[in-house]
């Protein structure tokens, strides 16, 4: 899963021309991801389905404001590494 994260960031740095601040953003926030799927006994992206996007959004959620931006963040990211 981290080699995943690790080319997803990459390519927002690459072919996207992010900055650098956007880049740590995506990459904590998908660090977040990792950490929360590997509590619910996630190892693989192939393992990830709807009710654990649920789980994680309204994990997020619940940190208030800061989690709406998260929620945000994970959802884009999670539809382009299940590509």
């Amino acid at each position: 899963m981290q080699k995943n994260i690790d080319n997803f960031i990459s390519y927002l740095d690459i072919e996207r021309n992010y900055a650098l601040n956007t880049q740590r953003a995506y990459k904590e926030d998908l660090q977040q991801l990792v950490e929360f799927l590997q509590q619910q006994a996630i190892k693989s992206w192939a393992e990830v389905t709807i009710e654990h996007l649920n789980l994680l959004i309204m994990n997020l959620r619940s940190h208030g404001n800061n989690g709406v931006a998260s929620v945000a963040i994970c959802l884009l990211c999670v539809d382009f590494l299940l590509i």
